[in-house]
């Protein structure tokens, strides 16, 4: 994935995360969580750790999100925390400002089409495969 679709994403999802703290409520007991957020966090929580372990090299940040929302989830009510989700967007800012900083930590896993692999296994010495497949398709890729 390229930086600024990358960036594009994790903005996007800090922007949620930011509208959900703004929802909080405060009550005689602490700050509380809309019902609604609660699922919608705990979503974006999974896709976020999808999304860091899919697109960054030596991914930690999502393992610190788990655990942030985990700690969050420590109460009485098992709801997410106030802090929590600043917490959240704190790793979630942090992998911005590094990928802004370093965007080779971006995995760039380049997915090569066919052509290009039956090209290479013609060129590997006992490796048939590619002329047998050029030769059943007529020498056409």
């Amino acid at each position: 994935m390229n930086k600024i679709i990358f960036l594009k994403e994790t903005k996007n999802y800090k922007s949620k995360l930011d509208g959900i703290l703004e929802r909080f409520t405060k009550g005689r007991e602490g700050w509380h969580i809309e019902p609604d957020d609660g699922i919608v966090l705990q979503q974006i929580v999974l896709e976020l750790m999808d999304f860091f372990t899919d697109n960054l090299v030596k991914n930690t940040h999502a393992s610190q999100i788990q655990v942030y929302y985990n700690d969050g989830k420590n109460n009485h009510f098992q709801s997410p925390s106030y802090r929590s989700v600043e917490n959240i967007i704190g790793v979630v800012k942090s992998v911005i400002t590094r990928v802004n900083r370093n965007p080779g930590i971006l995995n760039s896993k380049k997915k090569y089409p066919l052509k290009l692999i039956l090209k290479t296994l013609i060129k590997l010495p006992y490796h048939g495969y590619g002329k047998m497949f050029m030769q059943k398709h007529g020498g056409a890729f």
